[in-house]
């Protein structure tokens, strides 16, 4: 299997607000390392759902967190992929 690449592609909201002056295209996400819950999916594709945009008009509302540089906030929920890396934790 070929190595996970260290960066991947995405659209991110680093300050939320209207979408379409505050979602951002990065070429460059840093790849962070599987924590023992989680999966890692390699994405074949992705699309919008209502809710990406819907966040960053109401985010401070609904998340206890707000998006910035250094923790962006990632678009694209609805996805198809493969899983590539598992964590210690997950069973199933």
């Amino acid at each position: 299997m070929a190595a996970i690449p260290s960066t991947f592609k995405a659209y991110e909201y680093q300050h939320f607000g209207d979408f379409l002056e505050q979602i951002k295209f990065n070429p460059a996400a840093e790849q962070k390392p599987v924590q023992p819950n989680e999966v890692k999916i390699k994405i074949f594709s992705a699309s919008l759902n209502p809710i990406d945009y819907k966040i960053g008009l109401y985010a401070s509302m609904i998340l206890s967190t707000m998006a910035s540089p250094e923790h962006p906030y990632r678009v694209g929920h609805d996805l198809s992929g493969k899983v590539v890396e598992v964590g210690s934790d997950v069973k199933d």
